[in-house]
């Protein structure tokens, strides 16, 4: 008989077969949506996303559009724009200002501690209104995603919401605005001690649809700064920081323009003295870049920094905020450095170019600072630096003149040996090489302090050309700003004959100075032993003098004052080890017999 199975029991075999099927039919609908359908829903999501970036974008370009027409027609002066009213007053101890409520672009920002020019008349204009000359200023403001909705623009008539008027450092403005669709948006606008503005924006929904928006910040001006230098030595442009790195453009690199995709860090632009960024919170990521438009005249043309942040999304009867901060004014150490320990403004003082020898540099650039509060100014400051190195210097210097007096001995013999063996070059090399070693000279060792002198000068020029205490700084005498060239001439006699002097002729009397020192200390030193080399020698002090004569006034001070006590321990080492000395041509002082002192005691 056959066996059959009960009814109601399920056959062992089905079940694996049901199990199989299902597990083959799931591998099927997983490997098919994972090779044919994911590939194709992220190629359209990335479509999707690009097109709606591309068309952010263009909304932030076109925030610029009419007022950038409205400025290519007419500019006016700041007086004739502030007369316009409607706006808010900036001030606190550094800097004074103000903003318009129509738009609430903050566009006048003057520091009150520096000057145009050294007469000390009108303050530095960092920030300037949209329709003068050189406009410059930040703008924060929001992009819908959907174009039906209505958000702020620079001709949006913002109202004040706070009982104070004036954004002060202890008193922050509120702003208020109704788009008539059921978003409200209020801006807070707090001011530090210095020069760090916090701008938290609020907006409330009391419609019934959830509604995306898209936050926006941007730094905008137009043309070049009046002080900008296009030199290797200092950067001075676009500049940016985001995940642990600095990136420096020129603005010749904003021809094509340059995108970010950042997390934290700032945004901006930075001159030689002062400094502007758009700052995001580290954990918020965004979408950054620099940009031109306009006419391509460096000094027409319009550059852009700019954030688009991520999508916030208000829910009905819901609100939602958010928050960034802007710095704009001096690049002083102490003051970028006071809010390292604040998230997001840590590298801030990275505005500041100590450049590669930065090693060098930032000690020196602290140094500097140092000595001037202590002695109450930079001119002293400078001076006492000058002797402070020098005296670190001191024994590498010792030795290299104690070298340099030993070939100075020589050189009578050295002379003799050429002369000699004029016709035999092999024979006068090794006759010169035993003449070292009889004398135990060795021609290197000075060149080594003149080696050390390279770094420290470069680095002590980069200080001068960074050091904001340099500008209008005046030395004792006729130099008013050791920032720039002296403005003197010796082609007519440094201004007594009534006439002007060409620029490539502007020689002053600090570098006539440093000339002078220069040809001191080439007569103390050794001749060297081939004709052709004893020629360029003797012209190098004239050369750098003329050279030198377009640098920074401090800078040339600080040569002519290192070289002067360089001459003085070179003159008294020199006649101690029994050289006779030469300082002016047909005379010469007889060297310092200490044994015959001796005798004489």
């Amino acid at each position: 008989m056959m066996n059959r199975h009960p009814r109601n029991q399920q056959d062992p075999d089905q079940n694996k077969r049901m199990m199989i099927a299902i597990v083959l039919s799931l591998l099927i609908l997983f490997g098919y949506h994972y090779f044919f359908e994911r590939p194709r829903i992220e190629a359209m999501q990335a479509r999707e996303a690009a097109k709606q970036n591309a068309e952010l974008q263009k909304s932030l370009d076109q925030t610029e559009t009419q007022i950038v027409a409205d400025e290519d027609v007419k500019t006016y002066t700041r007086d004739e724009v502030m007369a316009r009213g409607g706006r808010v007053t900036i001030k606190n101890d550094k800097i004074e200002g103000s903003m318009p409520l129509t738009g609430t672009r903050i566009d006048d920002i003057r520091l009150l501690e520096h000057y145009e020019t050294v007469e000390r008349v009108n303050p530095v204009a960092l920030f300037s209104p949209s329709g003068t000359e050189k406009p410059y200023y930040a703008e924060f403001g929001f992009i819908a995603e959907n174009d039906s909705v209505n958000v702020p623009s620079e001709t949006t008539n913002w109202q004040l919401a706070s009982e104070n008027s004036q954004l002060t450092q202890d008193q922050p403005i509120i702003l208020r605005w109704d788009n008539g669709q059921g978003l409200t948006f209020e801006r807070k606008i707090a001011l530090d001690q210095y020069y760090l503005f916090t701008i938290t924006d609020r907006v409330i929904n009391g419609g019934e649809n959830a509604v995306t928006l898209y936050p926006y910040q941007l730094l905008s001006r137009k043309g070049l700064p009046k002080d900008f230098v296009d030199f290797f030595i200092l950067h001075q442009g676009p500049i940016s920081f985001s995940d642990g790195e600095l990136e420096e453009l020129s603005y010749s690199d904003l021809e094509e323009e340059q995108t970010f995709k950042n997390k934290g860090g700032w945004i901006g632009f930075t001159d030689k003295y002062w400094f502007a960024s758009i700052i995001q919170d580290e954990t918020e990521t965004y979408k950054a870049r620099f940009t031109q438009s306009g006419p391509n005249d460096p000094q027409q043309a319009r550059y852009q920094a700019d954030v688009l942040a991520e999508p916030m999304t208000i829910l009905p009867n819901s609100a939602e905020e958010t928050s960034y901060r802007m710095f704009a004014g001096e690049k002083k150490l102490d003051i970028l450095s006071s809010y390292s320990d604040q998230p997001g403004l840590r590298n801030l003082d990275l505005s500041i170019d100590f450049g590669i020898w930065a090693i060098i540099t930032k000690p020196f650039y602290l140094a500097l600072n140092f000595l001037s509060e202590t002695f109450g100014h930079v001119a002293w400051g400078i001076i006492i630096l000058t002797v402070l190195l020098r005296l670190a210097l001191f024994p590498l210097n010792s030795k290299s003149f104690k070298s340099m007096a030993a070939m100075k001995k020589v050189s009578p013999k050295l002379k003799e040996i050429q002369e000699q063996h004029k016709g035999d070059t092999q024979t006068m090399q090794m006759k010169i090489m035993e003449l070292y070693q009889k004398e135990k000279v060795n021609p290197l060792s000075g060149c080594w302090p003149m080696l050390l002198q390279i770094p420290i000068f470069f680095a002590l020029y980069k200080v001068v050309m960074l050091d904001i205490d340099m500008r209008h700084a005046p030395f004792p005498g006729w130099i008013d700003d050791m920032s720039v060239m002296d403005p003197t001439s010796v082609f007519n006699l440094f201004g007594l004959l009534p006439y002007d002097v060409p620029g490539f002729l502007m020689i002053g009397a600090w570098p006539v100075l440093m000339g002078m020192t220069m040809a001191a200390q080439r007569r103390l030193n050794p001749p060297p032993s081939d004709p052709m080399q004893a020629k360029m020698m003797k012209f190098m002090p004239w050369f750098f003098m003329f050279i030198l004569a377009k640098f920074a006034a401090g800078l040339v001070i600080y040569w002519t004052w290192s070289n002067f006590l360089g001459l003085l321990q070179q003159y008294t080492i020199m006649r101690r080890e029994g050289v006779e000395v030469s300082l002016i041509k047909g005379y010469k002082k007889a060297p310092v017999d200490d044994k015959k002192d001796d005798d004489d005691k």
